[in-house]
């Protein structure tokens, strides 16, 4: 059987970099030094660019992958995404200064070195550890309290400050999962509503589903079903005529599929993500061990949120419909080859009390629910 597990280029030698911190998931044995040192390849989102200023109204979507900031600039929007990961290392001047020339985005907190973004993935899978994050299964992780200081810097590298002060920023946040007894997403909506107010914005949430049909369904009166497959949870929302009737979230997704594809494979959690980033993964025609793996558990969530919708929207007293309607798909984990034609053939067995005009993803599904939340934005600065 061939081997499909990933490979990446190390970054450094193990001589010159060891693995500092807590293991993953555990509480840090003493409160976490402050930041004393940021480095980061691209410069923070300015109120203006090249001259131009960024029109009022802000949107960020908190993602437990990435984060994601989406501005209007001259008419056109722009985004910025920062992983939602870090890795920690032993402070070395020697490894600090090859980062730097890298172009490796680090920040130095007392004596270790917290890699930032896209290339912790790589580092974790240099040493066969797990990256570590400050969200999960949707909200802030109750085992990585010392990861608030991370947290600012990444939202500070997805949106800046604010142009002015009490500029309006939408940010997403998701719906109480129906399948977890206490998912904190009180907690969660109130700690970044002080992390963004810190920026200079107003904070106004703004339900991850939700925001994806203001994305992707203004063409259909706001009308329609749309659901978020995003790392830690699915949100779906039922909305008619821009009045949200149906919100709930289920507490499994892309990452319930890393755990359960890693646990199979004798594999980590870290590696199996890159691969299914990789795009070589197409749930149609998996490959090899880990490919297959990886299918089945997607196959598997697929049919648990479909069935979970059935049911929510069954017991729902949801109004009546005289026109079919569109559904419509987002999120970084239907990003995969086949995802589609999964989800649909899991839909279309089933009985829904109204009828559909189709089943679409959305546009940029990367971006979706960050430009539904710059437009709730927008039009909260226009009163």
């Amino acid at each position: 059987m061939t081997d499909q597990s990933v490979q990446v280029n190390r970054p450094v030698h193990s001589a010159i970099a060891k693995p500092a911190g807590p293991q993953p998931g555990a509480a840090p044995a003493t409160p976490p030094k402050p930041v004393t040192e940021v480095e980061f390849s691209k410069p923070a989102p300015k109120p203006a660019e090249g001259g131009i200023a960024a029109s009022p109204g802000t949107g960020l979507d908190i993602g437990t992958m990435f984060v994601v900031g989406a501005k209007d600039i001259g008419g056109k929007t722009h985004f910025a995404s920062v992983r939602d990961a870090f890795f920690t290392l032993e402070y070395n001047d020697l490894l600090v200064d090859m980062m730097k020339k890298a172009g490796v985005d680090h920040i130095r907190r007392g004596n270790e070195i917290v890699v930032v973004g896209d290339k912790s993935i790589e580092f974790a899978n240099t040493f066969r550890a797990e990256l570590r994050r400050p969200l999960q299964d949707g909200v802030i992780s109750p085992k990585e309290k010392g990861a608030f200081g991370i947290i600012e810097i990444i939202l500070e590298r997805a949106i800046g400050r604010a142009g002015r002060k009490g500029e309006a920023c939408c940010f997403s946040v998701p719906a109480e999962a129906i399948d977890k007894e206490d998912s904190n997403v009180v907690f969660h909506q109130g700690m970044f509503s002080q992390f963004i107010e810190n920026l200079g914005y107003a904070p106004r949430p703004l339900n991850e589903a939700e925001a994806i049909a203001y994305s992707e369904l203004s063409g259909d009166r706001l009308t329609g079903l749309a659901l978020s497959f995003g790392a830690g949870m699915v949100n779906a929302c039922f909305i008619m005529l821009g009045v949200p009737y149906l919100k709930f979230a289920v507490a499994r997704s892309g990452d319930w599929i890393d755990r359960k594809a890693a646990g199979a494979c004798n594999s980590t959690v870290a590696a199996i993500t890159a691969l299914k980033e990789s795009g070589e993964v197409n749930l149609v025609s998996p490959d090899g061990w880990e490919q297959n793996a990886i299918a089945m558990y997607y196959n598997a969530l697929i049919k648990y949120v479909v069935l979970n919708l059935n049911k929510q929207v069954e017991e729902e007293k949801l109004p009546r419909l005289k026109d079919p309607i569109k559904v419509v798909v987002s999120g970084g984990s239907s990003q995969i080859r086949g995802f589609k034609q999964a989800f649909e053939g899991e839909f279309k067995q089933l009985e829904w009390p109204f009828e559909i005009s189709e089943i679409v993803m959305a546009k940029d599904p990367m971006n979706a629910v960050a430009n539904g939340c710059l437009v709730a934005a927008r039009l909260a600065e226009k009163g």
